[in-house]
């Protein structure tokens, strides 16, 4: 079926046969294959499993899409928190951001008693991060506009920008695709000053001047890049964070669509959650107990576990000195870096300062149900393995777990990957292994390297020797294995000739061999899915800031599927 976007501002970006060439037109997609998500995951995966039975899922994560009425009635009951007092934290901070009236409109709506958030989150990656973080926020919009339609309720996307997170190194870099298929690292160049900080409280400096600079080298002469530019340095132009300026692109990306991005950080948002850190202070080693506990489970089920907490750990981060720290307790005392507290020092830390405190990962996810009305959580397969750990923690905080989704996965193929493909017949997932797919062609292709003319030799050489052995050993049965092993000896040359003649082969085929890696690192960059590697400015400079949109008009489920998108 072929979808077709609305109409594009300014300069298009299509391709003829000598490549690139600028032109007035709408955007043809294709969505040339749908895939499972979960197909894409290893054998015997915990989301494999859950795809294939619900109950299970039921089982591990405590409900499931099927159960979707009885979760919304016992949100309803047991949530806590004044919605309205989270919603005018939010107006503030998104009036600051510029948000859209659509964004505006759904704080709103988040005010009102019957309306229920769709969540998922990702730390603030530079430029957005990889691809998948766009995909998450299309599924969290989608599932919402689904539910919509399903319930006699609103609901509304909310994305977490995991700003609190201190993991600089894994948000720090980008990857892009130049003029030439070539991959090229960008990264956002660090003040040694800011070690340790969490990644969305490092101040915005010329850093940020520099990464546009460098994106601009690598996507030069694209049809949308001064597009791209313009968004870039006007967002960062305003934003004093790094994680602001996170915040502010996936606002602009999806302003249509009303996304509500939550900075956790926030003060005010941060004293709202006191409750649930006090909680935590009473018992502060029970969520790592509970999560090894659960963890044990799932091994003993034939599950890989996604985490083992030290049980001196406790499930929040306090910040000393700018930088954000672990707390361990023991002895009745609460110890951080080189600090000691009793428990009555630190609960008067948390009310005067609320604003040091955040959650770790067994706490986050706990965090964002009690300040929402959640619904649904969507995420990504690993996300939703540690979130399988975290049941007995919802428990424990008495606070409603979200029915899990797997968000959607995207593979985009550009024009000239898309005619390289047509040409040589295959199919995108045949390139996740470049090699085995030009041998494959190749074999296909020429008589002397097809796989049954092979195989035939094989039989022949191997029948005689077979009629022979009952001779040879009514002669002395101890020269049957040595007859074996010269038998063996000869397939073993027969086969490492058969290598020799197709690697011959495939060195006569130099342009295809080229064609298909470049073909691959467009789809399979590092041999792994494109979502997780590329970075969305890559096509948006190509394709406009309505391929954003035009995604999410033309998949056609909101999770659980991988697309190859066919991109004109």
């Amino acid at each position: 079926m072929l979808y077709q976007a609305m109409r594009r501002h300014g300069r298009g970006y299509g391709w003829n046969e000598d490549g690139p060439i600028e032109e007035d037109a709408i955007i043809p997609v294709h969505i040339r294959e749908t895939i499972g998500g979960a197909e894409l995951l290893p054998s015997h995966h915990l989301l494999r499993d859950v795809a294939a039975d619900e109950s299970l899922g039921h089982d591990i994560f405590g409900t499931s899409p099927g159960h979707m009425t009885e979760h919304l009635k016992d949100v309803r009951r047991r949530y806590q928190t004044r919605r309205e007092d989270v919603a005018a934290v939010l107006r503030r901070s998104h009036a600051r951001l510029g948000a859209s009236a659509a964004t505006l409109d759904n704080l709103d709506r988040l005010a009102q008693p019957s309306t229920f958030v769709v969540i998922g989150g990702q730390q603030p990656g530079l430029l957005t991060g990889p691809l998948y973080t766009v995909y998450k926020a299309v599924s969290i919009i989608k599932l919402a506009e689904d539910l919509r339609r399903q319930f006699p309720y609103d609901f509304v996307p909310l994305f977490w920008n995991a700003s609190d997170d201190h993991d600089w190194a894994e948000v720090n870099h980008t990857y892009l695709l130049d003029g030439a298929g070539e991959l090229q690292r960008l990264e956002y160049p660090l003040d040694p000053q800011f070690e340790g900080w969490s990644v969305g409280e490092i101040p915005l400096g010329r850093g940020a001047l520099a990464v546009i600079r460098r994106l601009s080298e690598i996507l030069a002469d694209q049809g949308f890049t001064e597009e791209i530019e313009v968004l870039l340095l006007e967002t960062a132009e305003v934003s004093s964070t790094f994680g602001e300026w996170f915040s502010r692109l996936m606002l602009s990306l999806f302003h249509q669509h009303g996304l509500i991005m939550v900075e956790p950080g926030l003060p005010d948002l941060k004293r709202l959650a006191i409750p649930l850190f006090e909680q935590a202070l009473e018992a502060p080693l029970v969520p790592s107990q509970l999560a090894n506990d659960t963890g044990d489970d799932l091994e003993a089920r034939g599950y890989r576990r996604q985490l083992h907490k030290d049980p001196t750990l406790c499930s929040f981060f306090v910040r000393e000195h700018g930088r954000r720290e672990a707390v361990r307790y023991a002895k009745g005392v609460f110890r951080i870096g080189s600090q000691t507290y009793t428990k009555a020092e630190i609960k008067t830390i948390l009310q005067d300062s609320p604003e040091r405190f955040s959650p770790n990962a067994l706490l986050r996810p706990v965090m964002s149900e009690f300040l929402f009305p959640t619904a649904a959580f969507v995420g990504g397969a690993g996300e939703l393995n540690y979130f399988a750990q975290t049941r007995r923690i919802y428990e424990y905080f008495d606070v409603p777990m979200p029915v899990p989704h797997l968000r959607l996965g995207c593979t985009l193929i550009d024009r000239p990957t898309a005619r390289i493909l047509q040409k040589y017949h295959l199919s995108p997932l045949t390139l996740r292994d470049p090699d085995r797919a030009l041998t494959e062609w190749i074999r296909a292709r020429a008589d002397i390297a097809s796989p049954a003319l092979w195989q035939s030799l094989r039989e022949q050489v191997y029948r005689p020797f077979t009629e022979l052995k009952g001779k040879v050993r009514a002669v002395d049965p101890t020269l049957e294995t040595s007859l074996e092993g010269t038998l063996n000896y000869m397939l073993f040359r027969l086969g490492k000739f058969e290598k020799k003649l197709v690697r011959q082969l495939k060195k006569a085929e130099h342009l295809t061999a080229t064609q298909l890696r470049r073909a691959a690192e467009a789809l399979f960059p590092g041999s792994g899915l494109q979502e997780r590697t590329l970075n969305s400015m890559s096509y948006l400079s190509r394709y406009g800031m309505d391929l954003v949109d035009t995604l999410g008009q033309v998949v056609p489920e909101s999770y659980g599927k991988h697309y190859m998108v066919e991109l004109s």
